[in-house]
């Protein structure tokens, strides 16, 4: 790197002294260090160069950070083919400075008035503005899921902008809880949950009525969730009226009442948490890793009889018949709160509405058998109280599950089993030709295509097999989606590439 210089401006010097002395007393104004404030100052110089001495040069500022003697330069940067002449020279022409290296041409600090000094400080504020937004961000983004406490500093709309020290932030009309009524001036607590990078600076947002606000007011009121033993797996909230909260302990040592611990002495910590959330009613439920458990843990008050596993997250509740409105809660209100809790969807069913269910069911299931594998009603209803549900069931069963049962000979249950494949056969022929005829593509029938799944195919007016090719797997499996646990992922993926070769 070579340095061609001219003589120090003669105003350097008394500049430095000056900025020096400026520079401390911004960096103390602004709460900036003095390399941050510097660095802010030299941008800002390069800028108002640049407009000297021409922004299409390379031009670069720096500033001794103990005399405050600026220094301009002009960079260029050598080259084997020069492509721009204003930031780049040849190697020919470079006085032996290697390819990649840089001649540094210094130029003199010009004489400041009224219009450049006026550009400087534009500059400037603009730069320290931005270092402050980036502190800003920075700071809060690592906030995210803490609580802070904040003065009203404006209502808009019913939104709060709040003054939470260094920065601003929101807490919209929403993420209040009903009924709360706060002025300019107030302090509230509220939970940070999304801080956001834009132009006019970070855009923080507040809440009161997130579950994360209430869990971590539980962590500050309980010892035992801040110390570890007890850890809060998930939570619900009907912001001001109810919520409910799950709970585990962790502690293997010993075990104590983790409930009790949640609850306090007289309710006062569990009360301490619900006032300051205008006198919203806690429910603390013990978590459990079987989700059937944890459903029926989560409709606390209600008690359950049973759960009846429909499909994945999908649960049937039986519930005693004066025990219904209970756990439905007012305007479904416990139920939605377990559904938030779980993440499942809960059914509601009392106990004669389920053996009402039940009856017609095993009475369906009865006839079809007797009509589907001409047996007599004696062996149709043994065949359901042995928990055969669908002749599919009976066709996939193996040979031991079958003569396993009381009383089956292997003669017999050969007969069944082929009556069965037979009855399948026959049905599935029946969807494909119902697929056909409704103006379905047979070629989609012939690549192996499940013929269950052909009715979705045909709601979503998937037709032909140039329909199914042009599928992502994504798609296929979104409009399949109630029959898509038949086959794993990559087998409909096969399926969409047979369309594509054909």
């Amino acid at each position: 790197m070579a340095t061609r210089s001219v003589p120090e401006s003669p105003n350097s010097e008394s500049l430095g002294a000056l900025l020096i002395r400026e520079a401390d007393i911004l960096a103390r104004e602004k709460c900036l260090s003095p390399q941050v404030l510097f660095e802010c100052l030299e941008q800002s110089f390069q800028k108002v160069m640049a407009d000297i001495y021409g922004s299409s040069h390379d031009i670069r500022v720096t500033i001794h950070r103990s005399s405050g003697v600026i220094n301009v330069a002009r960079y260029m940067h050598v080259v084997d083919h020069v492509h721009n002449a204003l930031q780049e020279v040849s190697v020919t022409e470079s006085d032996g400075v290697p390819v990649g290296d840089y001649i540094i041409d210094e130029l003199p600090l010009p004489a400041f008035n009224r219009v450049t000094i006026q550009n400087l400080k534009t500059a400037l504020v603009k730069n320290i503005q931005e270092v402050e937004r980036n502190l800003q961000y920075n700071e809060f983004k690592d906030r995210v899921g803490h609580i802070v406490s904040g003065v009203v500093k404006q209502v808009e709309n019913g939104n709060f902008i709040m003054d939470i020290g260094r920065a601003e932030s929101i807490i919209l009309r929403n993420d209040m809880i009903p009924r709360e009524n706060y002025r300019v001036g107030d302090r509230i607590k509220a939970y940070i949950y999304a801080v956001k990078r834009e132009a006019r600076g970070p855009q923080i947002f507040m809440s009161r009525t997130h579950p994360g606000f209430l869990i971590k007011l539980f962590a500050k009121e309980v010892p035992e969730i801040y110390d570890g033993l007890i850890e809060i797996k998930a939570a619900a909230r009907d912001p001001g009226s109810r919520a409910k909260v799950a709970i585990i302990s962790r502690d293997e040592q010993r075990s104590f009442d983790a409930i009790g611990a949640c609850v306090g002495v007289r309710g006062n910590r569990v009360n301490a948490v619900s006032q300051e959330l205008q006198g919203e009613k806690i429910d603390i439920i013990p978590w459990s890793p079987e989700l059937p458990v944890f459903v029926i843990n989560a409709l606390t008050p209600a008690e359950a009889i049973k759960v009846i596993v429909v499909k994945d997250n999908h649960m049937k509740v039986v519930v005693p018949d004066h025990q219904q409105s209970i756990a439905i809660g007012r305007r479904g209100q416990n139920v939605k709160l377990a559904h938030q809790l779980t993440g499942c969807t809960i059914e509601i069913v009392t106990e004669s509405v389920e053996s009402q269910q039940r009856t017609q069911f095993r009475q369906e299931t009865t006839a079809l058998f007797m009509d589907k594998l001409d047996v007599d009603e004696l062996m149709a209803h043994f065949l359901v109280s042995e928990g055969f549900e669908t002749i599919e069931d009976l066709a996939q069963s193996s040979m031991d599950e079958l003569t396993a049962m009381p009383g089956m000979t292997p003669d017999v249950a050969t007969e069944l089993k082929e009556r069965a494949i037979e009855a399948v056969e026959e049905k599935e022929k029946t969807m494909a030709a119902d697929f056909i005829r409704s103006g379905g593509d047979s070629a989609i029938v012939k690549i192996g295509f499940p013929v269950q799944a052909l009715s979705c195919l045909l709601s979503h007016k998937v037709v032909s097999l140039k329909n199914l090719a042009d599928l992502s797997l994504d798609e296929l499996l979104d409009i399949i989606k109630p029959k898509s646990t038949m086959l794993e992922q990559e087998q409909w993926g096969e399926l969409i590439l047979r369309a594509r070769s054909l």
